[in-house]
């Protein structure tokens, strides 16, 4: 939902696309979601291979300066 009201502009938004909110959506964040963040923390978990676990854009922020990386700039531009 917040991408569809806050997140107008995000990286990877269509461009002249408009999200919007529909109760088809919020079953699927309410009823689905939760279940597939367990059965996928799950399967994480059991993963035997190196990973790296960013919980959040403010995690994935800090490990990219800590790696001297850069995020990618906005795929579209606005003004267009």
């Amino acid at each position: 939902m917040r991408r569809s009201v806050f997140e107008r502009s995000r990286i990877g938004a269509l461009a002249g696309g408009q999200d919007s909110i529909k109760f088809a959506m919020l079953h699927h964040i309410a009823v689905v979601t939760p279940g597939n963040r367990k059965r996928y923390a799950e399967i994480y978990r059991q993963l035997h291979l190196p990973k790296i676990y960013l919980s959040s854009t403010r995690d994935l922020d800090k490990c990219y300066r800590a790696w001297g990386l850069e995020r990618m700039p906005q795929l579209h531009d606005e003004s267009h």
